[in-house]
């Protein structure tokens, strides 16, 4: 065929590529994006639309670093295609690798062979390869094989550019492997978006007869736009593939954060469960001294509930806070031991304005940077402590006093009865009326009342044991009533006798209370002016109302103790604040006459009940002693 009738049927062919194209392009838009089935579409297509045998699809798996066979035709079906290492990629498929660009290889014998010759019909050499002007018309390199390939196998050699054509005398031991020796082949490079995507091999029927020009530039374009598309599903391949990883990172981290909040909100609950169970109270206040937290004690101790206090100035229960507040400014944090914070004893203001004395922790709040959030307070109510060391001390006190006292009183009581005796009988010398029997009679009296002093030293020295019986405060009270009932109607002293008989019984000595009850009362009758008031109680700690009616008695007292409560409250003339803390010493008195041990042995009868007793009082009016004992 020559040049004119070649040229004739260029436009028959390139109506035909066109409806190849076009068949192909509509297959490949109507799959699912699947790299595999991309893949079998475009070996089909090569297959069933230009004249050649076997198709081999190689992908590159960047992963793997590998070369994986995805589709074959024409192949013996024991043929087996293994992963080929890329590394070891060399010779031709290298060479395609690196231009990006077509290659077929030709195979060129001696000239009455099958093989190429200038006067091949498709004229592959002369006319395809060369334009009018002796230019390559499209990047389809050519490689000529055969010990018998020469320069002069192609007349237009010289027209060509260079590094377009090339001979290659040794055998491609790579390409032998994939395809069994086969003399003529194409190799197409997959090209999607300027990458890399593998490799296509194929060959005809016989395998000395090379593909055209024609069938190479159509099998190009096949590859092209299949190219495109495979790139693009493996583009969204891997980002679904990517979408899936960053999903199963977000679910680990999502589980982990999970696990962290579980385990910050499990150290949360524990460390405020330890903070709201403490015996001692706690708040915290930020660095404007608002109250931002307070645990159950606090609340209990200082009588608020939580909302009261949160986001209060500390003022709200320091009745002194500019002390603490200082504490808080940088230039003044020397004054808090970082580590200890600062130690003392203080007092806290209730809800209902009574000061409590505590022993308080103050420390520094700071963050990681260690700058200054707020201060702690850790506080503890300290008086049942304080009211022990009391009791101590004056245990101690009474024990050396006692002793002294008992040493005393013998030494006082063994001259006195002599005393008495001798005057006994000096008085018989004188008859009755006469002016020496009334001094005798006079001494009597002050020797009585001296013997009375040692008696009540005695019984302070020497308390009696008491023996406890099971009894009733009623009756207690009635008896020692009827007592001083003879003073009370002679002062015209106006009693209030509130006796509560729902209270149960109590373990005492009846003998010993009645003395300490009538110790109290007979210093309240003598606090008293005539026409004074006198007031009785009783009633039970343990009920719901408690104490509470009584309101001439401080929150403070009223709830140090439970059990049975007797108070006795007079109109009297009050005690001096200075005072207050020593009207159960021994020998203290304010009076002109007496020794100052009735309240004192009052106390420690009270004590030996396991009881307490408190007073208190306001200087102008009145006093109240409460009686607290422990009931059966």
């Amino acid at each position: 065929m020559n040049k004119t009738g070649f040229l004739k049927q260029a436009p028959h062919r390139q109506l035909e590529d066109l409806r190849t194209l076009y068949r192909s392009a509509l297959r490949l838009s109507e799959s699912d994006d699947l790299i595999e089935a991309l893949f079998q579409i475009v070996a089909d297509d090569l297959v069933s639309a230009i004249s050649l045998k076997r198709v081999l699809v190689l992908y590159y798996d960047k992963k793997q670093g590998k070369l994986v066979c995805k589709a074959c035709r024409g192949f013996n079906s024991h043929d087996v295609f293994p992963p080929l290492s890329f590394e070891k990629v060399n010779g031709l498929l290298k060479r395609v690798y690196s231009s990006h660009e077509i290659l077929n290889v030709i195979q060129v014998d001696s000239s009455d062979s099958k093989g190429l010759s200038t006067s091949t019909e498709c004229r592959i050499l002369e006319q395809d390869y060369v334009g009018s002007e002796g230019q390559r018309r499209q990047a389809i390199n050519i490689c000529l094989v055969g010990k018998k390939a020469t320069v002069k196998n192609f007349p237009s050699w010289a027209g060509l550019k260079e590094g377009s054509a090339f001979l290659l005398e040794e055998e491609d031991q790579t390409v032998k492997d994939l395809l069994g020796g086969r003399s003529s082949f194409l190799i197409l490079p997959v090209i999607g978006n300027g990458n890399f995507l593998g490799y296509i091999l194929a060959d005809k029927k016989s395998s000395d007869i090379p593909v055209s020009y024609c069938e190479a530039r159509l099998a190009s374009a096949l590859v092209t736009y299949a190219s495109g598309l495979i790139a693009r599903a493996i583009r969204q391949k891997e980002m679904i593939d990517k979408i899936e990883e960053q999903n199963r990172e977000l679910k680990v981290i999502q589980e982990q954060l999970a696990e962290s909040l579980e385990h910050s909100e499990y150290q949360k609950s524990f460390y405020e469960s330890i903070i709201q169970n403490l015996r001692s109270g706690l708040v915290t206040m930020d660095q404007y001294m608002k109250i931002s937290h307070i645990n159950r004690s606090a609340e209990k101790i200082l009588g608020y509930d939580k909302g009261e206090l949160l986001g209060k100035s500390i003022r709200t229960i320091l009745p002194e806070p500019e002390k603490v507040e200082d504490c808080v400014l940088r230039e003044q944090v020397e004054a808090l031991d970082m580590d200890c914070g600062l130690i003392s004893e203080m007092t806290m203001r209730c809800k209902d304005g009574c000061e409590l004395l505590v022993e308080s922790c103050f420390s520094v709040i700071v963050d990681s940077m260690q700058d200054i959030k707020g201060l702690s307070c850790i506080f503890r109510d300290i008086k049942e402590k304080k009211l022990m060391e009391q009791h101590l001390a004056r245990m101690e006190r009474l024990a050396s006093l006692g002793e002294l006292t008992a040493g005393l009183a013998h030494e006082i009581k063994n001259p006195l009865a002599g005393i008495d005796g001798a005057l006994q009988i000096l008085s018989q010398s004188f008859s009755n009326g006469s002016p020496e029997k009334e001094v005798f009679k006079e001494l009597f009296g002050q020797i009585k009342r001296l013997d009375q002093s040692v008696h009540h030293l005695l019984e302070f020295a020497l308390p009696a044991k008491p023996n406890l019986l099971p009894l009733k405060l009623i009756d207690i009270i009635n008896k020692t009533m009827l007592l001083v009932s003879t003073r009370i109607k002679d002062e015209m002293i106006e009693t209030r006798v509130n006796l509560d008989s729902d209270h149960p019984t109590i373990q005492g000595d009846p003998h010993l209370l009645q003395q300490a009850l009538l110790n109290i009362l007979l210093n309240a009758l003598d606090a008293m002016s005539p026409g004074g008031l006198l007031e009785i109680h009783t009633c039970w700690a343990h009920k719901a109302d408690g104490c509470s009616r009584i309101k001439c008695i401080s929150r403070l007292n009223r709830s140090i103790d439970k059990g049975v409560r007797v108070i006795v409250r007079d109109s009297g003339c009050g005690i001096d604040p200075k005072n207050i803390d020593s009207i159960f010493n021994p020998f203290f008195t304010t009076k002109n006459h007496g020794t100052g041990l009735g309240l004192s042995i009052t106390h420690r009868i009270i004590e030996q009940h396991n009881g307490t007793i408190f007073v208190e009082s306001e200087l102008g009016n009145g006093t109240v002693f409460i009686v607290n004992l422990p009931a059966d």
